[in-house]
């Protein structure tokens, strides 16, 4: 440049932008689940839980007796993991359920205290149920 550049323009470069994720989920926990939960090798209860998936966050509910019991969670990067909470007034608790294939989780509720798992689309039941 020959000359003074007093008077020319400074350009300021716009922020680079932040790219943002989107995650490609391999897992679609939306659906009807027949459950079983229960303390490992006693008792079992088996209760009918649907599920809704949106994006990274999953919601559902299933009747036990008078009472409806709610979860809410939230999904692994990958999505093969729902990791929330249960509850049922004034009760609440922990869950933790791992797909382990399209149709089946194992898990957990109260910390890993009693075992819960599913099935959906005529899939049997997982066995063992304790997991992750």
């Amino acid at each position: 440049v020959v000359g003074s550049r007093s008077g020319l323009p400074r350009l300021t470069p716009p922020p680079t932008p932040t790219p943002t994720f989107t995650p490609t989920l391999a897992y679609n926990w939306t659906g009807t689940w027949t459950t079983s939960h229960g303390v490992t090798d006693m008792m079992h209860e088996t209760y009918i839980v649907s599920l809704v998936q949106t994006g990274m966050t999953v919601s559902g509910s299933f009747s036990q007796g008078a009472f409806v019991v709610t979860l809410s969670g939230t999904l692994s990067a990958d999505g093969s993991t729902l990791t929330g909470v249960w509850s049922d007034p004034p009760n609440t608790g922990p869950f933790v359920f791992k797909m382990t294939s399209m149709n089946k989780f194992i898990g957990n509720r109260n910390s890993g205290f009693y075992e819960w798992c599913g099935s959906r689309s005529g899939a049997s039941l997982p066995s063992p149920c304790m997991g992750p």
